[in-house]
């Protein structure tokens, strides 16, 4: 989901000289934890990853302003820029952090649900449309999904969990690719990350039929691969593209329910005028609309 539903982002001028003023946003610290994820980015400004932080203040920091600009959810869908994203996100994924190494997503998700469970609306609409959410029932299928998705060989990597349009710099001058914005950033299985960056093709509206075909997925995963195994594109197995898409393919149900179940949490609390639940209901639409075809993907 995108980070200005959880910050405020400002450019601080002086002559030709620019930075990015970042404050978080109200209530946010119910879903982000902000400690460890201004830990992690002095941690990747230290490794060269990223926008360089150059300080913090009490609610909020100080970034790097990158020149270029942010995607639009086509333009992720780029024949040229697919394999660009994936060469970075395999960059991220092969760093070595010093944050823990279990991975964030049952832990995140059920957090998340532990509170999602308790809330009410005040008003009879919104309250409706909460309980029409049914999350007893999503509880159960976040149960399923876990033991599914364990049969699944996925490395756990540091990833970006968050790798949608808006958190992509594109700079056309320099054809250079910057992932930035770190609020989610842990360590988590790979298929959990690319499959997440799959499902947000599909933008805000989320329109299914911009999921990425197995073609299209095949364009990332072998800019992934050529960097992850130092090879050229042209030069990655056959059978290494087709294990990492029957990785990715289950796993990309994952993020339906993540933040599915973040959106309702937001809907609560944030200040920001976007209809969560909404967003919410199109998530766990989206979940089992692909649940099937995403299931039998997994090889026994």
């Amino acid at each position: 989901m995108c980070c200005l539903t959880t910050s405020q982002l400002y450019r601080v001028a002086h002559g030709n000289d620019a930075v990015l003023f970042r404050v978080y946003g109200a209530k946010t610290e119910v879903i982000i934890d902000r400690e460890l994820e201004n830990k992690i980015a002095a941690y990747l400004t230290q490794r060269g990853f990223g926008a360089r932080v150059f300080g913090g203040v009490r609610n909020g920091r100080v970034e790097e302003w990158l020149s270029g600009s942010s995607l639009k959810p086509n333009d992720m869908l780029r024949g040229d820029l697919m394999p660009k994203i994936g060469a970075k996100l395999a960059e991220m994924h092969a760093l070595d952090m010093p944050v823990s190494r279990n991975p964030s997503v049952w832990l995140t998700m059920e957090k998340w649900l532990e509170v999602a469970l308790t809330l009410s609306f005040d008003e009879p609409e919104r309250q409706a449309a909460y309980k029409a959410l049914d999350l007893p029932t999503i509880k159960r299928e976040i149960m399923a999904l876990k033991a599914k998705l364990m049969l699944v060989d996925s490395p756990v990597v540091f990833s970006h969990n968050d790798l949608l349009s808006g958190n992509i710099m594109y700079d056309a001058d320099t054809d250079k690719v910057t992932l930035i914005d770190y609020e989610y950033s842990a360590y988590n299985y790979r298929g959990f990350d690319i499959g997440n960056h799959f499902c947000e093709c599909c933008g805000f509206d989320c329109d299914w039929s911009q999921f990425p075909d197995k073609q299209k997925q095949f364009t990332f995963l072998r800019g992934y691969l050529s960097h992850a195994l130092k090879v050229p594109q042209d030069q990655v197995p056959e059978s290494a593209l087709n294990d990492l898409y029957y990785e990715v393919g289950p796993w990309a149900l994952a993020p339906h329910l993540f933040w599915g179940i973040w959106a309702v949490v937001q809907a609560r609390f944030s200040p920001i005028d976007f209809d969560f639940l909404n967003y919410a209901k199109l998530r766990l639409g989206g979940f089992f609309q692909m649940k099937a075809d995403a299931l039998k993907m997994v090889r026994k």
